[in-house]
């Protein structure tokens, strides 16, 4: 039966060896290289590292340095001959670039029809 063979299927993924590392490495974008490794535990269950301390006077110094990226995006949709604006936000990554959420260009319905974006525009909040 399907249930059966699910039942073995699970048994076989569960036999398959699993390789955990002890170290989480980032990438320094700026360097182009590694810059750090963090050891971490795993007990089965839950994964576990430290970071090193940072204090929160450099947290808050990270954050407000941040700010001036923040961009409020309107998204633009036209249905029939009404516009309609809708808003989100993204972090500018170089003068071309804004990182932000997919979910700020889905479709909408709009009067039981599913609208599309026409475009967006970046407005520096």
């Amino acid at each position: 039966t399907s249930s059966e063979e699910q039942h073995v299927s699970i048994n076989q993924i569960n036999n398959i060896p699993k390789f955990v590392c002890s170290e989480r490495t980032f990438f320094n974008m700026k360097a182009n290289a590694l810059d750090r490794t963090y050891k971490y535990v795993y007990d089965g269950i839950t994964w576990q590292f430290s970071l090193p301390d940072i204090s929160n006077e450099r947290i808050i110094a990270s954050l407000l340095s941040l700010r001036s990226l923040i961009v409020r995006i309107g998204v633009l949709y036209l249905h029939k001959s009404t516009t309609r604006m809708l808003f989100g936000s993204g972090l500018l990554l170089n003068n071309q670039i804004v990182l932000t959420c997919a979910h700020n260009f889905d479709p909408i319905n709009w009067d039981d029809e599913i609208v599309a974006f026409t475009k967006n525009i970046c407005v520096i909040i």
